[in-house]
């Protein structure tokens, strides 16, 4: 099993090539910031009718990051909208005033890991691939281990390029953010890994003092890299190479994150652009600045692979928003029964047989033995992509999973 080939090859998108350089956005009027990670309305810290200034933070979460103010201006109403890959959450609308700048702030400590960790806890920074605030990240690795930190500028996904339009427009300031996280988690070794040769090499030629890591071009590449560099007895960790930037920014300006770069893609859009956006805005503005019209078929919001549909487009864009895919037509699936051609197995980067697994699922008393490995699903759809029959695995695997676990 362990010679076998993992992964897919994804096909190019053949559309209009994406522009990757990151495009300045027209000021929104209007920003319902999400509040991601408030549990109760007392750890939200502002009032309809406060005025704010640029940089203020409201909310102060006691599991997340906290988010903080990309305007400074009134706040009109709180109320809890529900989002596409966050669920109901509760959100600030603020009418900004764009002529106030960030105040000048004290520079953060960052003598050592306790500092600097601290220090990426009161920037709110998260990282766009998986939404994690990077304070938890970075005390998760210490605890593993980790000696290896990879900025991770893998877009895999052929619809998304906002990780590599990021690293092209200032890889020192990615270096050093991701040089001070390494510090922070006590990792020995850090080096930014993208998917293609061509493009470590661009990477190398642009910051000499960065060691790049070709992932590969098959998807899942992170995953396909981690358990490559597992069997070589690495423990490996991964940022988005956004986030190294943001936190660069805070240790030297005490600037917190307010904004994210999104691909905007697909069909329903005359011009595909990597945006830099600020929190909060609607995904209906971005669409419109990338000019689309009228209200396309579908919308998705992350990964095309592994991103939620989305129809409400006054949805507001979060931290992690990396992509908004726009289609002409909603796609439709066709299913057809298993042909136990294995092609899923072969793409699964983590040794699950999800044939097996469905086989069992449909069995009158399955037998969570022979689900082997179910529980260590990434839900990275590989195995979904891969299936000539269209079969939704994932979600097969996922309440596998949970059957396993004795969820159901």
């Amino acid at each position: 099993m362990i010679g076998l080939p993992r992964g897919v090859r994804l096909e190019p998108h053949r559309d209009e090539p994406l522009k990757h350089e990151i495009q300045g956005f027209p000021q929104p009027k209007q920003l319902w910031v999400p509040l991601v990670g408030c549990t109760v309305r007392s750890e939200c810290l502002v009032e309809p009718g406060d005025w704010i200034e640029k940089g203020t933070p409201l909310s102060a979460p006691q599991f997340a990051a906290p988010v903080y103010a990309p305007a400074a201006g009134s706040i009109k109403e709180i109320r809890e909208r529900t989002l596409a890959q966050k669920g109901p959450t509760t959100c600030v609308l603020l009418i900004p005033d764009w002529s106030y700048e960030f105040p000048e702030r004290k520079k953060p400590a960052q003598g050592h890991q306790e500092e600097l960790i601290a220090a990426a806890a009161a920037a709110g920074i998260v990282d766009e691939f998986d939404g994690l605030p990077l304070y938890k990240k970075l005390k998760r690795f210490r605890r593993r281990g980790v000696n290896l930190l990879l900025g991770n500028a893998i877009d895999d996904d052929p619809y998304v390029a906002s990780a590599v339009a990021v690293l092209r427009e200032n890889p020192q300031r990615v270096a050093e953010g991701l040089a001070a996280a390494a510090k922070a988690c006590g990792a020995e070794e850090w080096r930014i890994a993208a998917s293609s040769r061509k493009e470590s090499k661009r990477i190398h030629e642009a910051c000499p003092t960065v060691e790049p890591f070709p992932a590969g071009e098959r998807y899942p590449a992170r995953a396909l890299l981690k358990r490559e560099l597992y069997a070589k007895g690495n423990t490996t960790g991964f940022i988005g190479v956004q986030a190294c930037a943001a936190f660069a920014d805070f240790l030297e300006k005490a600037v917190p994150q307010t904004e994210t770069v999104v691909t905007v893609n697909g069909d329903a859009v005359s011009t595909p652009y990597n945006v830099r956006v600020p929190v909060g805005t609607a995904l209906r503005e971005l669409l419109g600045f990338c000019g689309g019209e009228g209200t396309p078929g579908a919308c998705f919001v992350g990964s095309s692979i592994t991103g939620k549909q989305v129809s409400d487009l006054d949805t507001p864009v979060t931290l992690d928003t990396r992509c908004l895919v726009a289609l002409k037509r909603a796609p439709r699936w066709k299913t057809f029964p298993c042909i136990g051609c294995g092609s899923c197995a072969r793409a699964c980067p983590r040794g699950i047989r999800p044939w097996a697994v469905c086989d069992q699922l449909s069995r009158e008393n399955p037998d969570p033995l022979r689900m082997v490995n179910v529980q260590h699903c990434i839900a990275c759809a590989a195995c979904s992509v891969a299936c000539p029959s269209g079969i939704d695995l994932v979600s097969q695997m996922l309440r596998a999973a949970e059957f396993k676990k004795g969820g159901e």
